[in-house]
């Protein structure tokens, strides 16, 4: 599935950095603007951070687009 790009490790990683990421950016912004996102924007987040990195991470061949609507379809279809 990964061959020839990113290691499975990597990509664990990266979906605990930006789970992580995002739950602390939420927490910032109840803290100290009293506002917060709801469990849907959290995930839609989490999936863009998630997507971005991994393209800046190294050789990632998928399209964006893809990402975001559904990457588990998306990486079997590529």
């Amino acid at each position: 599935m990964w061959e020839g790009s990113i290691s499975t490790i990597t990509v664990w990683q990266v979906v605990w950095f930006a789970a992580v990421w995002n739950n602390w950016k939420n927490r910032n912004s109840l803290v100290f603007t009293a506002t917060k996102k709801g469990l849907d924007a959290m995930l839609e987040l989490i999936k863009i951070h998630l997507w971005q990195w991994l393209k800046n991470k190294g050789p990632f061949l998928y399209p964006n687009s893809c990402g975001l609507n559904d990457p588990r379809a998306c990486l079997v279809e590529y």
